[in-house]
C-alpha cells in the first residue's frame, strides 16, 4: 500500500477506537469545561507523543519482549488506582455531599452494564437497526434505566442549586487541577491497560507490516492514527465549548459528576482486569 492508503488505514482503525467510551473522553469534557477548547488539544498532543514514543519502540523490536500479560497487568492495577484518584477529585469538584455517593456508584454500575452489553459497534449496530432485540439484553435494558434514573436523581440534586443561572458563563470558573491537559493525556493514555494491550497486539501488527516499506510506511500509520484522534477530541471540545456558553453552574456540576461516575466505572474495572492478566500468566 502506498502512504495515503496507510493513512486512511490507519485513520478509519484509529477512529473505530476512539469513538469508542472511554477515560480520555470523560476527561476531555472536563478539562474543556474548565479550560476551554485548547485543553482537548493537548489531552491528545499528550497522548499522541506517548504513542510516537510507542511506535518508535515497536519499531525497534521492543513489542516482541513486552508482548505479555504481565505488562497490561501491572499497568491496569496502578493505572486504575491512578483513576480512582482522579474520580475523587472531579467528584468533589462538583460539589457533592456524603449522601449523593450512592447515587454515583449505581450511575457507575449502569454505566458499566451499558458498556458490557454494547461492547463492538456491530452490538450498536444491532440494537440501533432491530430495536426488538432489546428484549433478549435484560443487562442492557437495567443499565439504561439506571443511567436515567440515577442521572435524573443527581440532576435535581445539583442543577437546582441557588447559584443555577441560565446562561451564566462559566470561562471564570478554573479547574483545581495541577497536572496540565497535556501531562492528562499521558498519564489518562498510560493508566488505561487496554491502550497498551492495543498497542501490544493490534499496533505492533501494523507496525511490523509497515515496517518493510521503511520509514514513510511507519510514519503514515502513526500519522492516520493520531489524525483520527485529533478529529475526534477536538470535535468533542468543540461541542462542549459551544454548549459551556448556555450552560448553567448548576448543570455544570451535574456535567464533572456523570464524567467522574463514568471514571469510577473504569478505575476498579481496570484494577480487576489487571489483576486477571496477571493471575493468568
Amino acid at each position: 500500500m502506498n502512504i495515503v492508503s496507510n493513512i486512511i488505514y490507519s485513520f478509519i482503525l484509529g477512529l473505530s477506537g476512539a469513538m469508542m467510551p472511554g477515560p480520555v473522553l470523560a476527561v476531555t469534557i472536563t478539562e474543556t469545561l474548565k479550560r476551554g477548547f485548547m485543553a482537548a488539544v493537548f489531552i491528545v498532543l499528550g497522548h499522541s507523543l506517548l504513542e510516537l514514543f510507542t511506535v518508535i519502540l515497536l519499531s525497534l523490536g521492543v513489542g516482541t519482549v513486552l508482548n505479555n500479560t504481565i505488562a497490561a497487568g501491572i499497568i491496569g492495577i496502578v493505572g486504575g488506582g491512578v483513576l480512582l484518584w482522579m474520580t475523587a477529585g472531579m467528584l468533589k469538584e462538583s460539589g457533592l455531599r456524603n449522601f449523593d455517593l450512592p447515587v454515583v456508584v449505581v450511575l457507575a454500575l449502569s454505566i458499566h452494564a451499558v458498556l458490557l452489553t454494547l461492547n463492538s459497534y456491530k452490538a450498536l449496530e444491532e440494537i440501533f437497526v432491530r430495536p426488538v432485540v432489546l428484549i433478549n439484553r435484560p443487562l442492557l435494558l437495567v443499565g439504561i434505566l439506571g443511567v436515567l434514573v440515577s442521572s435524573v436523581i443527581l440532576w435535581m440534586r445539583l442543577a437546582r442549586e441557588r447559584d443555577e443561572i441560565e446562561g451564566v458563563n462559566l470561562s471564570g470558573i478554573k479547574s483545581k487541577r495541577r497536572m496540565t491537559p497535556f501531562n492528562l493525556g499521558v498519564v489518562i493514555s498510560l493508566s488505561n491497560p487496554y491502550w497498551t494491550f492495543w498497542w501490544l497486539t493490534v499496533g505492533l501488527k501494523l507496525v511490523s507490516d509497515a515496517l518493510p516499506g521503511g520509514v514513510l510506511i511507519v510514519s503514515a500509520i502513526y500519522f492516520g492514527h493520531i489524525l483520527s484522534d485529533f478529529a475526534w477530541y477536538c470535535l468533542v471540545g468543540a461541542f462542549v465549548v459551544f454548549g459551556r456558553e448556555l450552560l448553567s453552574t448548576g448543570a455544570y456540576r451535574w456535567m464533572l459528576a456523570v464524567c467522574g461516575a463514568f471514571l469510577l466505572r473504569f478505575g476498579p474495572y481496570f484494577i480487576y482486569s489487571g489483576g486477571r492478566f496477571l493471575f493468568s500468566v
